[in-house]
């Protein structure tokens, strides 16, 4: 498909009569069910611009000095803004989510396994953050249970994650300014605390932190929001707005990390709740990260349940359960993931969370990005994507297992980029050597 091909016009539905839940999560969005740039980039924003990034920021902060915590922070969504913007492009082309794309890559049973994996540990996240929410109710209210708090979380965000794009967009109004005025009025808290700006400047870290394991840590906090970008990008009406609404995102999250980065290092501590606590701010705050972390899960259930529509109707040709249903089945996977975090501590649990995610996640936006863009993918038919005949691409299969298999051996300073630039290097040699015959 060339630059200015125009997205697909119209695709047959699931059914007759495409049922209310399912928003296009096995055909191409037609075009006239496009969505305008703020429609798109606010979702997208509030899945990228959530407590996760608050996280990310205070263990920066809890390691690294001002200079390398910036640094960290800036290069890790660079990386992320350009490898999203690659993906969100495709998506927009197409039409199509990152599970329907990838079944040209692995092909039609060999995207089982890597949307399945994709989409289970990509719903750890609101798992986290039903922990989160929990404890910070708990913290508030003593002998409230973290865990009841955690289910009325979670219920909150099905609600939203089931009806589909139009639910997910006008959380984003509310969530996005309101958590950046908490985060710039922390601040201001902590440089008033420690004597002015001249102090905040030479603080340092309570602990220490490698300045490429820091990036690291950027770039596996959303990768799964980047890898999973053809999702929310395949609803723009145009290229320029699917890649606007993708730098849009991480720029905001760019900026909270920093924020979050600086509340840590000035306040000389990584545990996001005795910080809040610390600062007087967990009353405000937990109205603010409920809706933060509410217009975060409900993306990523969201996703879970397109990519699991997507498994369904490769298996059985049909779709018989259903996005809806779906989307319940990630709910109560979400809240046991927020169970186990909740009884192995919070920050233990993220960062467990993460290093699953730097092994297994990148891999599979690499291969699908060098397919698309250097073996012809853009030229291909929408609607024969979704039919491919294509059954298991092994190429693809082995290049996925390479890429995690490599980051058990670090080379590169930023590890997680190791991952998945040897995937892709990987699937470049494999298919080109086999001109695309190395399948089932």
């Amino acid at each position: 498909m060339s630059n200015n091909e125009k997205p697909v016009e119209s695709a047959p539905s699931t059914k007759p009569g495409e049922k209310r839940f399912e928003d296009f999560s096995v055909m191409p969005v037609p075009v006239e069910k496009r969505k305008s740039f703020i429609s798109v980039a606010f979702p997208w924003g509030g899945l990228t611009l959530s407590v996760t990034a608050f996280l990310v920021g205070t263990i920066l902060g809890g390691g690294l000095a001002l200079s390398d915590g910036i640094l960290a922070v800036i290069v890790g969504n660079y990386v992320l803004g350009i490898y999203a913007l690659g993906l969100a492009i495709l998506g927009q082309r197409k039409g199509l989510t990152m599970a329907l794309l990838a079944r040209r890559t692995f092909g039609m049973y060999g995207q089982i396994l890597p949307s399945a994996v994709f989409a289970f540990v990509n719903v750890g996240f609101p798992g986290t953050y039903l922990a989160l929410f929990g404890l910070l109710l708990a913290s508030i209210f003593p002998g409230f249970s973290p865990y009841i708090g955690g289910l009325i979380f979670i219920v909150l965000a099905f609600i939203l994650a089931a009806l589909g794009i139009k639910g997910l967009s006008w959380l984003g109004y509310v969530a996005i300014p309101a958590i950046l005025l908490l985060a710039i009025y922390g601040v201001s808290i902590v440089v008033g605390n420690l004597g002015g700006w001249d102090k905040f400047l030479s603080a340092r870290p309570a602990g220490t932190l490698a300045l490429g394991l820091g990036i690291s840590t950027v770039i596996s906090t959303w990768i799964t929001g980047a890898t999973t970008s053809a999702d929310l990008g395949r609803f723009a009406k145009s290229a320029k707005s699917a890649a606007g609404a993708a730098l849009f995102a991480f720029s905001c999250t760019a900026l909270l990390e920093g924020l979050a980065f600086m509340l840590a290092l000035g306040a000389g501590t990584g545990d996001l709740v005795v910080l809040l606590r610390n600062l007087g701010l967990v009353a405000p705050a937990i109205i603010i990260y409920f809706l933060l972390m509410w217009s975060s899960a409900d993306v990523l259930i969201y996703m879970f349940s397109l990519a699991f529509t997507n498994i369904e109707n490769a298996i059985i040709k049909k779709v018989k359960v259903g996005r809806f249903w779906w989307t319940t089945i990630g709910s109560a996977y979400a809240y046991g993931v927020g169970v186990i975090i909740l009884s192995m501590g919070l920050m233990a649990g993220f960062r467990a969370w993460l290093s699953m995610l730097a092994q297994l996640i990148p891999p599979i936006g690499g291969i699908v990005l060098v397919d698309y863009y250097l073996f012809k993918g853009l030229k291909e038919d929408p609607l024969n994507i979704v039919g491919t005949k294509r059954r298991v691409n092994i190429s693809a299969i082995i290049a996925w297992i390479m890429g995690v298999v490599s980051g058990w051996y670090p080379v590169l300073p930023v590890p997680i980029l190791q991952n998945l630039l040897v995937a892709a290097a990987a699937y470049i040699v494999l298919e080109g050597v086999s001109k695309g015959k190395l399948q089932l």
